[in-house]
């Protein structure tokens, strides 16, 4: 059983130790070790981590009491973030908590969700009905990331 709960800062520990996992064993089949030493560094920002899951609005998935998931939806409709742990991939918990944070854009009154996708969540976000608005390189930590930016109308 997968629950969704609104971001705890006592969750704070899990969603970094989910990041730093997932970008390490995920990722890494998309992007070069130079590139994942940059996006996911030995050493986590946590008041940015802290800040960032605070600003927004931000949920985490569990099951049996670990933290498997989380995400983060900024009050314009940019979906900040979605990892789920990679020991759990392919479970449906990022569908759950994408369904969770369109629940919270509609709330909101948002038409329309969007985000800047890895070429490792490019399937994830088409399969769910995101469309591909374009290609960008984004720079971060001195290496450059190919990644994609798609919306998806609610």
């Amino acid at each position: 059983m997968i629950a969704i709960h609104p971001y705890r800062s006592a969750d704070l520990d899990e969603v970094v130790r989910i990041f730093f996992e997932t970008v390490r064993h995920v990722n890494g089949r998309d992007y070069n070790p130079q590139q994942i030493e940059a996006w996911a560094p030995m050493n986590p920002d946590f008041p940015r981590w802290s800040k960032r899951m605070t600003d927004n609005v931000s949920f985490v998935a569990r099951m049996d009491q670990e933290a498997v998931g989380f995400a983060a939806l900024r009050a314009d409709g940019y979906l900040d973030v979605l990892y789920v742990d990679w020991k759990h991939q392919g479970e449906g918990i990022a569908t759950l908590l994408l369904a969770r944070c369109e629940e919270e854009a509609r709330k909101l009154g948002l038409k329309r969700l969007y985000t800047d996708a890895s070429i490792t969540a490019r399937p994830f976000c088409e399969a769910r009905g995101f469309r591909m608005i374009g290609e960008q390189t984004v720079e971060l930590r001195g290496e450059e990331f190919l990644n994609y930016r798609m919306e998806k109308a609610l």
